[in-house]
């Protein structure tokens, strides 16, 4: 959906495949909407490189990594107010509704002085 990009397998319109083998500080303004198992892993890269990324990410209490979004926010989190999601490719109602948590986007560094 963005024209550049890098893709977990091999496409020949990505940028470059495995975003966590790339430098974040050289892409500009990074976005990421990672499957909630990554996000410990970009908050460890994040913390690594002193880099920045926007993150799509659930509004989680209960999970240990909801703290380190806090503390490396470096902008007020914005919840994004949808209760579907669209895609095109999904035919089925129950697959195209938003689960039961809320969706924050959050900007975050890995720098402490922009924090």
């Amino acid at each position: 959906l963005l024209p550049r990009f890098f893709s977990r397998w091999l496409d020949p319109e990505s940028a470059a495949t495995d975003a966590m083998q790339r430098p974040w500080h050289l892409e500009g303004n990074p976005y990421g909407h990672p499957p909630i198992a990554m996000i410990p892993k970009i908050i460890t890269k994040l913390k690594q490189e002193r880099s920045e990324i926007t993150l799509v990410a659930p509004l989680w209490p209960t999970q240990a990594w909801i703290s380190d979004l806090m503390d490396l926010s470096v902008d007020v989190p914005h919840l994004l107010l949808c209760k579907n999601v669209s895609q095109s490719w999904t035919t089925s109602p129950s697959r195209s509704r938003q689960p039961g948590w809320s969706t924050v986007v959050w900007r975050l560094s890995g720098d402490a002085s922009k924090r």
